[in-house]
């Protein structure tokens, strides 16, 4: 979001699944975002063993306030955990393929970015970069990128406009 925001990008930025503490939306409002929501704005405490029509109907509906200010970019975070039952669900529901246009996946080791790209592109899901923890040490990066299709950019560099830019582009 940092990078976005600092390229001229108006962006709107949610979660959609987690447990609320307030921490990411504060660092959503730090990194620039202009409006920011997540779960708690929509009655949830947690999104944790939640039905999958409620995530569903919590996705669309942050989307949708997200959007209506006509930001050039929304950005959805959805927490980690990949195979707890909400997330897996929710990645592999066609709703979610149809309203998100680019994946930037984040992983705490290589053998994580590995393997979440994987099951992300197995969902059909357009995984545009990998990024996070894994990043700070150039080992790891390097092993990544040697195994991955996508571009792995540290957690720096996406905070570049000219990085944010250019993978929007």
């Amino acid at each position: 979001m940092h990078g976005l925001a600092a390229s001229g990008q108006v962006v709107a930025a949610g979660k959609a699944t987690g447990t609320g503490a307030g921490g990411d939306p504060r660092m959503f409002t730090d990194a620039g975002a202009s409006q920011v929501l997540d779960f708690t704005d929509f009655g949830f405490a947690s999104t944790y063993r939640l039905a999958h029509d409620r995530v569903r109907a919590l996705l669309a509906s942050l989307v949708s306030e997200l959007s209506a200010a006509d930001p050039d970019v929304v950005v959805v975070e959805i927490a980690g955990g990949d195979y707890q039952q909400e997330t897996a669900r929710l990645l592999t529901d066609p709703l979610f393929a149809s309203t998100v246009d680019h994946v930037v996946f984040a992983a705490a080791d290589a053998l994580g970015a590995v393997a979440g790209v994987q099951v992300l592109a197995g969902s059909g899901l357009p995984v545009l970069a990998v990024s996070g923890r894994f990043t700070a040490s150039p080992l790891a990066a390097a092993e990544a990128g040697q195994a991955l299709d996508v571009p792995v950019v540290d957690t720096f560099s996406l905070a570049e406009a000219d990085v944010a830019r250019g993978l929007l582009a």
